[in-house]
């Protein structure tokens, strides 16, 4: 491995197996398998030896990990990788689950995301991770284990930015198949009890328990989307069995067909219309269902949001990871627009799920996330673990104002799948903001930023010069000063033009789009004094 220091004494027995190096306030660690359960997994080079790292994990086993790396998330600290937190007792026997994500706290406690991970179970499907924001909470559907306090599993449970709770008093036999908040109210739609032949809809009544809404059973994958008020309860092998629940009636539907790969749809309420789409899409308008053509639109109706009133769809073409296009389509009436799409090579893969959030659009794909903002400015996060593209991902906006997505979001091997990320960008730090400049014209004025900040994937900050608050680009004015420097860190102008003086900033930003401006300054040309 190059560039990497060789050890005097590499303390053999200490270190079995090395699964990265990272660098950190100039100091070389190691992740490694500990060679008994009281080792630390991390090792610190020093004076020529490996030493233990006072880092430990709280609630589960310190052996067989893969920790492949660490990031930095505003002044929180995660690692990344296989870190399991094995279970047994409940309902459940999880022989090896994992979190592929874990945060470091202030006292070097390794901790499984507040126990964030999901397995399969029976009949829980690996695709569908619900999610929804109630009571100012993230509350998710599926196994959910704990690391804090004991271990434990909930069925339902509510992360309010700092810890799991019970939404409700008692479980569901089975993890709900999805869940929704509709009229202020949380339902899902899950087994009430271990002898039930099928799904039933379930409502959280005043006393936080869950009770049937009616008396109908569903099988197969369902689904729950408010449209003008009413609920809808999409069921069946592709969902093509509809109820509507009015008050506490549910009434079926005429069935539709909507053709799928996975079995689960795309459901969304939009101008007036419900929309459900797969390979296909259908639309339903208060009595029947109609076939909406994706001919020059989207390649398919997997990803839909309701946008300004109207339904558009998202997708992703191209046929490897370097010439991939994510596309932003638009209906109207039965007619598509294109309305944007990223570079070749700068989308996230496939497309697995989308939300409006502050007036930004994000989209959730393997390789990332995408963000297109009211402006039509394109940005992109990395995901620091590999992710199945077929998750079925939702983006929601959680506690704290954080960007939260589930899902499926990736494995170790056969271990289960982690079910939250967080886009949580470092606030950008100007260690010496830019000070006044003076200088005589011909002159050569230099103006400079001090800053730092890292982005959730690793990559540093950009710049951009303004002056009176519009872009500098590289090269000569109107009036004869040349620019260099016009995103860098450090302005030059050369042959310096009275002209050209002002007021000027400099915008730093990073990569996942989170930027700051700096104030203004001025920046003094004057004339020589041709007597002198």
């Amino acid at each position: 491995m190059p560039n990497l220091p060789i050890p005097a004494n590499p303390g053999a027995g200490r270190i079995t197996m090395v699964d990265s190096f990272i660098r950190r306030d100039g100091n070389l660690f190691a992740f490694t398998w500990p060679f008994s359960t009281t080792s630390p997994p991390m090792q610190r080079l020093v004076n020529g030896q490996w030493v233990d790292e006072p880092i430990h994990y709280g609630g589960f086993t310190t052996q067989n990990n893969h920790i492949r790396g660490e990031v930095m998330l505003g002044n929180r600290r995660f690692l990344y990788g296989k870190i399991n937190a094995p279970f047994t007792g409940g309902r459940i026997t999880f022989s090896n689950p994992a979190n592929l994500i874990a945060e470091v706290d202030a006292s070097n406690t390794v901790i499984p995301m507040r126990g964030l991970y999901n397995a399969a179970d029976g009949s829980w499907t690996n695709t569908n991770r619900p999610g929804v924001i109630f009571e100012n909470q993230l509350v998710l559907g599926g196994p959910i284990g704990f690391s804090e306090g004991g271990q434990r599993i909930l069925y339902t449970a509510g992360w309010d930015g700092t810890r799991w709770n019970r939404v409700v008093n008692v479980d569901p036999a089975d993890p709900p198949v999805d869940l929704i908040v509709h009229n202020g109210q949380l339902y899902g739609l899950a087994r009430l009890s271990s002898t039930a032949t099928g799904w039933q809809l379930l409502q959280r009544d005043a006393s936080r328990n869950w009770v049937p809404v009616a008396s109908q059973t569903f099988t197969g994958l369902g689904g729950l989307v408010s449209h003008l008020g009413d609920l809808y309860v999409l069921t069946g092998s592709q969902s093509t069995n509809v109820f509507r629940l009015t008050g506490t009636t549910l009434a079926p539907l005429p069935a539709h067909t909507v053709s799928s790969v996975s079995g689960l749809v795309s459901r969304v309420s939009a101008g007036g219309s419900l929309y459900v789409g797969g390979t296909t899409l259908q639309r339903f308008t208060g009595t029947s269902w109609q076939t909406i053509p994706l001919t020059g639109g989207p390649s398919d109706a997997n990803v839909l949001l309701e946008l300004d009133g109207a339904l558009h769809a998202v997708d992703s073409i191209g046929n490897t990871t370097t010439d991939r296009v994510t596309r932003l389509h638009r209906l109207t009436g039965t007619t598509w627009s294109l309305v944007s799409s990223t570079q070749p090579g700068s989308g996230v893969g496939p497309v697995t799920g989308a939300n409006v959030i502050d007036g930004s659009l994000y989209i959730a794909g393997t390789f990332g996330v995408l963000r297109l903002d009211a402006g039509g400015a394109w940005a992109r996060y990395a995901w620091p673990i590999a992710l199945s593209s077929s998750s079925a991902m939702r983006i929601l906006k959680g506690p704290e104002d954080r960007i939260l997505i589930t899902g499926a979001l990736g494995t170790v091997g056969s271990d289960p799948s982690v079910n939250i990320a967080m886009l949580a960008p470092t606030t950008i730090t100007i260690n010496w903001p830019p000070l006044p400049r003076a200088g005589t014209r011909n002159s050569v004025i230099t103006i400079g930023v001090g800053a730092v900040g890292q982005s959730n994937n690793n990559t540093g900050l950009a710049y951009q010069w303004l002056r009176e608050g519009v872009p500098l680009v590289n090269g000569p004015t109107p009036a004869g000063t040349t620019i260099g420097g016009a995103t860098s860190r450090r302005l030059v102008l050369s042959n310096a033009q009275t002209a050209d003086a002002g007021m000027f900033s400099v915008r730093i930003s990073l990569a996942c789009g989170t930027s700051v401006t700096t104030d203004p300054v001025p920046i003094t040309i004057s004339a020589c004094n041709d007597i002198d």
